[in-house]
């Protein structure tokens, strides 16, 4: 659903799209290619019959661009003001304010019963894992190459109580509201960062003994490495590192200059593991997912991990698993975390 540009009242009113029945409605401009978009959490962008502009998000929108910081002060008696503890600033949740208008016509697609069930669909908690995925939508920001998005995954609060109207010459319902959402992850997602997939190399025939073909002899090994694979994070802000792995591997070791030192015990053949250095899920800071199940491989992790994330900026990873096979699989891999939507 196209909802960014210049958006405006149009006056005096017209018919076709941008009016309703000769009703002044918001139209959208097209200015540089920025345009905001609504997503479910399967990844899919949502149109909402953007040739009839149903779903339209109006000037005024709050809540894009720098988050809020959260401030811990000390105040001492006879000192004026306060003083900042030390490591006592941080960023807060954020709040995002969308004045929007959806209409709908009884005899097109995009009647207004069909376009508010689509929407509401996205807010829904009650049928979705909201404290695993931090909220029920993303809202989804195409810069203005028309390109690259970024994406903030928000949790519907109030507002879609909305003001119903109308044309009744028409059969032609809208509706105006100013909806609000927040986020408990303030960071807009980018673009991935990611290195090379680690496996054992293929094998290939290194030394001739013979004219046979069975003659040809192959290096093996049973040590998988990535040694200082170079990666370079985007963003305004420290991205956590993801570390997905299959298994069969005795050990792994993932280290990075940046701060990132994790040593792993055995995986089986069957295993899969995913270790999510920065997610809010259950209420820990890191997740180990093992097999499907969540938390269920914190056994495998070693003693005094790292999990420092990465730095916007150039740096390296290493990766090595020993006792691999062919199966074996390794690769980090995070996003690019921006505090604004387009800049």
């Amino acid at each position: 659903m196209p909802i960014l540009g210049n958006v405006n009242m149009v006056s005096p009113p017209v018919t076709g799209p941008g009016s309703v029945g000769g009703v002044a409605v918001p139209v959208i401009r097209d200015v540089d290619g920025r345009r905001l978009d609504f997503a479910g959490l399967d990844g899919q962008v949502i149109e909402a019959w953007p040739s009839t502009r149903s779903v339209v998000i109006k000037s005024g929108i709050t809540g894009l661009n720098v988050p809020p910081r959260r401030i811990a002060t000390d105040e001492y008696p006879g000192l004026d003001g306060a003083r900042i503890r030390a490591g006592g600033v941080s960023t807060g949740a954020r709040t995002v304010g969308l004045p929007m208008f959806f209409q709908g016509t009884d005899d097109q697609p995009g009647s207004l019963d069909e376009v508010m069930a689509r929407f509401k669909a996205l807010l829904d908690y009650r049928r979705t894992d909201y404290a695993a995925a931090e909220g029920t939508f993303d809202l989804v920001a195409t810069g203005a190459d028309g390109v690259s998005t970024r994406r903030l995954r928000c949790l519907y609060t109030d507002g879609l109580e909305g003001n119903l109207g109308l044309q009744a010459d028409e059969g032609t319902w809208w509706l105006t509201a100013g909806v609000n959402a927040t986020a408990v992850n303030p960071y807009w997602r980018g673009e991935e960062w990611t290195t090379p997939v680690v496996a054992l190399p293929q094998p290939r025939p290194f030394l001739r003994v013979s004219s046979a073909p069975s003659g040809y002899l192959a290096l093996s090994t049973s040590t998988a490495i990535g040694a200082d694979m170079p990666v370079t994070v985007g963003g305004d802000v420290d991205s956590p590192a993801i570390i997905d792995l299959t298994g069969p591997a005795a050990s792994t070791v993932v280290t990075s200059p940046a701060g990132l030192s994790i040593t792993l015990g055995s995986l089986a053949a069957s295993d899969v593991m995913s270790i999510d250095t920065g997610s809010a899920a259950t209420g820990r800071l890191v997740t180990v997912t093992l097999n499907g199940d969540v938390d269920a491989g914190w056994a495998k992790v070693g003693v005094n991990p790292r999990w420092l994330p990465l730095p916007p900026g150039d740096t390296t990873i290493s990766v090595v698993l020993t006792d691999a096979t062919s199966a074996t699989r390794a690769r980090v891999h995070g996003y690019c975390l921006h505090e604004t939507a387009f800049w």
